[in-house]
C-alpha cells in the first residue's frame, strides 16, 4: 500500500480554451518488478517536477483527469529514492 500527498499549493494555468493544474506530488510506494529493478520490493518516495503532475479540465467529463502524457514521461531512476 502506498499514499499519495500533494506538496505546496497546485498552480491554475489556462491557454485558450485549455485549463490545467500543476501541482506538486509526493508518493510512497512499493516498488514492483514492472519498474526499475532497484526498486522492486522496497518502500520508495518520489517527487516528480510538478509539470509532470497534470490535471487537465475534461469539459465533456466534467471533471479534472490525469494527463498520462505528462505520467510517461517521469523517469523512477532520477525521481525516487528508497525510503530511509
Amino acid at each position: 500500500m502506498g499514499s499519495v500527498s500533494i506538496e505546496g499549493t497546485p498552480a491554475i494555468n489556462h491557454a485558450g480554451p485549455r485549463h490545467w493544474l500543476n501541482y506538486k506530488l509526493v508518493l510512497n510506494v512499493v516498488g514492483t518488478d514492472r519498474g526499475p529493478k532497484a526498486f522492486a520490493g522496497l518502500h520508495v518516495t518520489c517527487t516528480p517536477a510538478d509539470y509532470a503532475s497534470v490535471l487537465t479540465w475534461d469539459a465533456t467529463r466534467t471533471a479534472w483527469v490525469v494527463d498520462d502524457s505528462a505520467v510517461r514521461n517521469v523517469n523512477e531512476t532520477s525521481v525516487c529514492t528508497v525510503a530511509p
